[in-house]
């Protein structure tokens, strides 16, 4: 069964920010734009039921009634405005998602093979890389090991917290490539923070990825602190336990110190190094600062050691530098 959402919204920005968030909810979902006198089913050839989202700034819900009254099928009809709990003009995705879900669910939800059974939920995961190597060894190991965070859900959000002229060249394309990630440790400072936050300042980047890109400044992830950056990620870990939103959390992190590289780790699920061998083999120390880091991990947390070495060796390169 397929779901079809209507959105009447003149505003052109509003109304593609409004269809690429609903689309993350409903990737199998037909999300059209609506105006006056031209809406049908036809519209929506494939959908078996629809859902209307209205501006009531801009439209009243006795225009979108009398608009849609001629659709053959099932209709559900909402404001974009989330008015049953704010009086202001807010628009939460999250919010529309469920209740489209809510009018729709018998449906869509509809999915376990049992009778009385809870249906099948997909619970994401928050995997951390801590690299200590070049770039574009840390990219291509992204690119071949983690790509199985973007395939097996809809989406992966990608937080890379870091100096901003470390951050992959994938970023510098996106729309708030220069604001995202500041304007998100800005809001975890005046413990403003919600987990939906960060969907609302993240964009897609040519990686596949969606994420919240590059800082204002470079130093604004170390400028903000430590405490800030974990509530950032205490944040991002919980999109991955919303049942509305099938999502992985992908953090890459770098530059901090191994007591606050400790605090962060914890928060994960899986937690990856990426190191040249010979800082694990000689006696440099390093080896035990990783210790005391995943020490401090909970029981079963995996840990796994990716080497540069290797990477170069399967690129064809002759010599390793440190």
């Amino acid at each position: 069964m397929n779901c079809g959402i209507i959105i009447f919204e003149n505003d052109d920005h509003l109304y593609r920010l409004l269809k690429f968030r609903l689309s993350t909810y409903f990737p199998d979902g037909y999300i059209v734009r609506g105006s006056i006198g031209t809406v049908g089913s036809s519209d929506i050839p494939l959908a078996d039921q629809i859902h209307i989202l209205y501006d009531s700034d801009q439209f009243s819900y006795e225009q979108i009634c009398k608009e849609t009254e001629d659709i053959e099928l099932k209709v559900s009809i909402s404001s974009i405005y989330n008015e049953e709990i704010t009086k202001g003009k807010i628009i939460d995705c999250k919010y529309l998602a469920k209740k489209i879900l809510q009018m729709t669910s018998p449906l869509i939800h509809n999915t376990s093979s049992g009778k009385g059974q809870e249906p099948d939920r997909f619970i994401g995961k928050t995997i951390m890389l801590f690299p200590y190597a070049y770039m574009d060894e840390r990219e291509h190991l992204i690119d071949t090991e983690f790509d199985y965070l973007r395939s097996s859900c809809n989406m992966c959000l990608r937080l890379d917290l870091m100096s901003g002229i470390r951050m992959p060249s994938i970023f510098s394309s996106i729309d708030n490539s220069g604001s995202g990630l500041s304007d998100l440790l800005e809001l975890a400072s005046t413990d403003r923070l919600e987990p939906k936050d960060i969907m609302e300042y993240s964009t897609p980047c040519s990686g596949g990825f969606i994420t919240p890109g590059r800082p204002r400044h470079s130093d604004d992830v170390f400028d903000y602190g430590i405490d800030n950056v974990l509530k950032l990620i205490e944040a991002a870990t919980e999109l991955t336990t919303d049942l509305c939103l099938p999502i992985n959390v992908f953090i890459v992190a770098e530059g901090f110190r191994f007591s606050e590289t400790a605090k962060m780790a914890t928060l994960a699920d899986e937690v990856h190094f990426l190191l040249p061998k010979r800082l694990m083999e000689e006696d440099l120390g390093f080896k035990e600062e990783i210790g005391s880091i995943t020490r401090m991990l909970p029981a079963g947390t995996p840990v796994t050691m990716h080497y540069s070495d290797l990477i170069i060796k399967s690129r064809q390169h002759d010599k390793v530098k440190i």
